[in-house]
């Protein structure tokens, strides 16, 4: 199935090395400070925090075909492209438990033993903020999959879908119904005109996002990956905006040469360009949302 990951196999396909470009000039060191700077913050606020407000609803932006689901340490996951809905709400922190509601929903997408696709009814799915109000990361445990004879999975996110931050006890300013509904209608009406169909720019950070979820989570992948990542992370995709595919291998073409020595990642550098767009289509969203000055 077009997609999808095996849940027990998490070896990459190998394709033939794109040549390693070695350059003289300092890599920038932006990336890192970027990823640096919020992991220490997202530290001192839930350290300083205990019972915060709640952060942001944010709109998830839809799939246009299964998203690979890739099973490593228990966990097969994907990471989705998200946009914040209330810039009057502090962004989530890293771990931040988030719900889907509205929209066509979210869907996933299974193998059974029979080999026959399936839409497993009632997943367990837990989704967590990545990078504050532009990437999450939506998994299901190997575990719960495995028992319920599952060959593989992939996941489906449907239009106009939000995500609502899950309750916390003794929180002082929790999303209210007003909050809720207010997001979940004319907010995510705008954002799915200004940002879930923003066509090329959009696309582009999803393929990004597409292919630095083909890599490891932790950690530098080995040389042979990060020169065969390109190709095993667009393989399966079909009917894409060629103009927005040219824009996403330049991105990567780019990462690929900065991060060849230093500590940062291939995957992490593609973050930072995925967030980058994504924060650049927030951006024109909140500008255009009396909401959402």
């Amino acid at each position: 199935m077009g997609g999808q990951t095996r849940i027990r196999d998490n070896k990459s396909r190998q394709g033939k090395p794109r040549a390693a470009v070695r350059r003289n000039s300092r890599q920038p060191q932006i990336t890192a400070w970027v990823f640096g700077a919020v992991v220490l913050l997202s530290l001192l606020w839930a350290a300083f925090n205990p019972a915060a407000a709640a952060p942001q609803i944010l709109g998830l932006v839809a799939s246009n075909q299964p998203m690979h689901m890739k099973c490593e340490n228990g966990l097969c996951a994907t990471e989705a492209s998200v946009f914040c809905l209330q810039k009057w709400r502090m962004s989530p922190v890293a771990g931040t438990s988030y719900s889907p509601a509205g929209g066509e929903g979210v869907q996933l997408v299974a193998l059974g033993e029979d080999g026959r696709e399936v839409v497993v009814p009632e997943p367990e799915l837990k989704i967590v903020a990545l990078r504050g109000h532009s990437a999450v990361r939506i998994g299901v445990d190997v575990e719960w999959l495995y028992k319920r004879k599952y060959q593989s999975v992939a996941l489906r996110i449907g239009e106009k879908v939000s995500l609502i931050p899950d309750v916390v006890a003794d929180d002082p300013n929790p999303q209210s119904a007003k909050d809720i509904e207010m997001a979940l209608g004319k907010l995510r009406d705008l954002g799915h005109k200004l940002v879930d169909t923003a066509d090329r720019n959009v696309t582009t950070a999803q393929l990004l996002q597409h292919v630095g979820g083909k890599l490891p989570r932790l950690g530098r992948a080995h040389d042979s990956v990060r020169n065969a990542a390109w190709d095993n992370g667009t393989s399966d995709l079909q009917q894409i905006n060629q103009k927005a595919l040219a824009k996403a291998r330049r991105k990567f073409d780019r990462c690929h040469d900065v991060t060849f020595g230093g500590s940062t990642s291939l995957r992490q550098c593609l973050g930072a360009q995925h967030d980058i767009l994504m924060g650049k289509l927030n951006a024109r969203y909140w500008s255009a949302s009396e909401y959402g000055m």
